[in-house]
């Protein structure tokens, strides 16, 4: 009798930790320096998720934000993808696009989003305008995978 309570106070315990890390923001980061001094911060965030006994659900997003050579944030875009996993199998359920700016002198446009297989994507273009004109353009695309383990990259 007694195991038998240590074993169902541990399968509690197990229950609640599995519970309790699945609504943790768990950030992963990255950043890729370009020949200008400027540089691109790419990070993934965890959502909330929803567990079940053979597959997952989760969302996430991934976002890359472009800092200029003085370390000033000027813009960004994200990707926010919902994730079915488990059981060998991974599957995008929807991705979409979001972006911001924190510059008067950029603007950002051209945003589209996709999703195909386990992968989301998003990208959009930033362009400096100098006395209204464009005089510089940049393009991003942020890819979003997850694989059948729940491992997202």
């Amino acid at each position: 009798m007694r195991k038998k309570i240590i074993a169902l106070f541990s399968f509690f315990i197990l229950i609640f930790s599995i519970s309790f890390s699945a609504y943790a923001a768990t950030p992963t980061q990255q950043i890729e320096y370009l020949s200008d001094g400027s540089y691109i911060v790419t990070e993934i965030v965890s959502e909330p998720s929803d567990y079940s006994l053979f597959s997952t659900t989760q969302t996430k997003s991934k976002t890359s934000t472009y800092y200029n050579a003085a370390n000033e944030k000027i813009w960004a875009v994200t990707v926010t993808g919902t994730f079915s996993y488990g059981n060998g199998t991974s599957t995008c359920l929807s991705a979409s696009c979001s972006t911001s700016l924190y510059s008067n002198s950029w603007s950002v446009g051209n945003k589209k989003a996709s999703k195909s297989g386990n992968t989301a994507k998003a990208s959009a273009t930033g362009v400096r305008y100098t006395n209204g004109h464009a005089v510089q353009s940049i393009t991003r695309t942020v890819t979003l995978t997850c694989s059948a383990t729940g491992n997202f990259s």
